[in-house]
């Protein structure tokens, strides 16, 4: 996807980025390999409670490879590393939704969906096969 505004654009890239992996990977385990894409200078959030926000983080191919401190994400910036500095601005993981509402949903799914019945024997099988799983003191 591509938005005509350079900023909206970073935004974009760094919350795809942040998506992709898990966050606990620091930069201390991390071999020396340049890396594809830096991000630094910015408030990285990482879900993780041991180093709950970060300065940089480092990807190469599809995997965020470390996270730590503009010093230690330095070390691998590599001649053909894009370094996109966040001159502070916050990161976060990113999220996919689809737009569900959640409280729907999960009360849709406490229900005996009857969609698919074509007749009134469909509907008394659904509900024999759903009646089996519940204990009787439970109705």
């Amino acid at each position: 996807m591509h938005f005509s505004n350079p900023r909206r654009n970073l935004l974009v890239t760094a919350t795809a980025l942040l998506s992709l992996a898990p966050l606990t990977v620091f930069a201390q385990a991390t071999p020396r390999t340049p890396a594809d894409l830096v991000l630094r200078n910015g408030r990285i959030m990482t879900v993780d409670s041991s180093g709950p926000q970060a300065q940089a983080l480092a990807v190469r191919g599809s995997r965020i490879v470390a996270i730590g401190t503009n010093a230690q994400i330095n070390r691998l910036v590599g001649k053909n590393t894009r370094v996109i500095d966040l001159t502070g601005k916050l990161a976060v993981p990113g999220l996919i939704e689809g737009h569900g509402h959640f409280m729907g949903l999960g009360e849709a799914k406490m229900k005996l969906d009857l969609t698919q019945a074509k007749s009134w024997n469909d509907i008394v099988a659904m509900v024999r096969n759903v009646s089996r799983d519940v204990a009787k003191d439970s109705w």
